[in-house]
């Protein structure tokens, strides 16, 4: 049979000739076989091999994994370059009804072209409605965040952390249209591990929320609805509200030259979900909102209920987020629980709070055996002198304030300090408290009263200096 010199085969034909007979009959059997003979609108076919469907379940193969295997486009392999995204025939509501998008890598060492998993073995056979690329295997639609994530291995910080505050099996494998920037275990190590330590904290969920939110964008939220891929991301600088609220700035230089912030670089682009896509990044992102002040680094230590005193006290708990540096001597949760009976109130506890405060920063490394730091009480009995606590460092596994030993050390603050230790601190008595209830005095005590002197004891400013051994008979 002679052929027309204006005859220009159809899809159809191409896939036949080609001897990809496996795709036809798919395509038939899903109700797509019409776009093969459609000479009104032009495709790109990348069909797998016979021997490609047979290596994969009939049962896994129906019009939405096809329709991915196609575009609206005639796409040639001359246009093919690394990184480039192709736009498939399968729309997705998960996708906020956009269609998913097909990577390409090329390979300039094995001279290859791959779309997605899928190598082309050969192409540019073309039809009069379009052109086919054969691939080796078929397609696999790309998964939800969620499950992207627990198969990452580089991102395993991130998931942990993901999962501990409900996003992960949250939003990021259920809500459409989201752009994830994730940081890699390599970022987490360069953050402060007392912030990580407290974000763990079940105190701290909803900041950790929060600071997690602000690594996405919500496109079901953005005007007009979008996922954020390498490509649609707009040069130069852009403001973007993030899923946390708080805004962050993007200052894109270059096709894959992208700085958030000013810190955080993106370093891998346009890993395709079923749900949006995500980019890997190499610092992780705080909101401007996030300060780790004193009140955090409460949580972070666990001192909750030292945290809750404080919080209680309309005078001390401002101290906790302001802007003037402390040292807080923190009793661990087992010690308060010790004192739980014998727990002051009112004034009595507001001046034992007190005593625990230091006005200023002092890390242990600068801790002289002896030293004494003057704290927030200022009794009566000082005449305006603040109470104070002394240093001991003489033992060399330990460092001591009065009888307390600091357990956790030098848990920094933007706005101070905070040190663990073993044991509340108890401010000292009067004098004539101390010699009314310790026996080893009860005979000097008896000669202050009797001579008239128990007024002077009790008085402001009174210093004395006792020696036991001057008054054993």
């Amino acid at each position: 049979m002679l052929t027309p010199l204006d005859f220009a085969p159809t899809l159809r034909v191409i896939l036949r000739g080609q001897g990809l007979t496996t795709m036809i009959s798919q395509m038939d059997a899903n109700g797509l076989g019409g776009l093969l003979n459609d000479t009104t609108a032009n495709h790109t076919v990348f069909a797998p091999t016979n021997a490609a469907f047979a290596a994969v379940p009939p049962s896994a193969i129906n019009a939405t994994v096809l329709n991915y295997h196609l575009t609206d486009d005639v796409d040639m392999l001359s246009s093919f370059v690394d990184g480039l995204l192709e736009w498939s025939h399968l729309r997705l509501p998960s996708l906020l009804n956009n269609t998913q998008a097909l990577r390409v890598s090329v390979n300039s060492t094995s001279n290859t072209v791959s779309i997605n998993n899928a190598t082309i073995l050969s192409g540019d056979y073309t039809a009069s409605n379009g052109v086919v690329q054969i691939l080796n295997s078929v397609l696999s639609l790309p998964p939800y965040l969620s499950t992207i994530l627990q198969n990452a291995t580089v991102l395993s910080n991130l998931t942990s952390l993901l999962n501990s505050s409900g996003l992960l099996n949250g939003v990021l494998a259920s809500s459409p249209g989201l752009t994830l920037f994730a940081p890699t275990n390599m970022a987490f190590s360069q953050v402060n591990p007392q912030v990580l330590q407290y974000l763990g904290r079940p105190l701290a969920a909803s900041v950790l929320q929060n600071v997690l939110s602000y690594h996405i964008i919500n496109g079901a939220t953005t005007t007009p609805n979008t996922i954020y891929y390498r490509d649609t991301i707009p040069m130069g600088t852009t403001n973007f509200t993030m899923m946390s609220g708080d805004v962050a700035q993007f200052n894109k230089t270059g096709v894959s030259a992208l700085t958030i912030n000013n810190q955080a670089n993106a370093t891998v682009f346009n890993v395709l979900a079923a749900n949006g896509v995500m980019h890997g990044i190499n610092t992780v992102l705080f909101p401007p909102s996030f300060v780790f002040d004193l009140q955090k680094a409460l949580v972070g230590v666990d001192a909750t209920g030292f945290l809750n005193l404080l919080l209680n006290s309309s005078l001390l708990a401002p101290l906790l987020n302001g802007a003037t540096n402390y040292t807080i001597f923190a009793p661990n949760n087992a010690a308060l629980a010790a004192l739980q009976q014998n727990m002051p109130t009112g004034m009595a506890l507001l001046q034992m709070l007190q005593y625990h405060i230091v006005p200023g920063t002092y890390f242990t490394t600068n801790f002289t055996n002896g030293q004494v730091l003057p704290t927030l009480l200022f009794p009566m009995g000082l005449n305006g002198a603040a109470q104070v606590l002394r240093v001991n460092t003489s033992l060399l596994t330990s460092t001591y304030i009065n009888n307390a030993n600091i357990t956790m050390a030098n848990y920094t603050a933007v706005n101070g300090v905070v040190h663990v230790i073993d044991t509340v601190l108890v401010p000292p008595m009067n004098i004539s408290t101390i010699l009314a209830t310790n026996p080893a005095f009860s005979t000097f005590n008896s000669l202050v009263q009797a001579s008239g002197l128990a007024a002077l004891v009790q008085g402001n400013s009174l210093s004395l200096s006792l020696s036991l051994s001057l008054f054993i008979f």
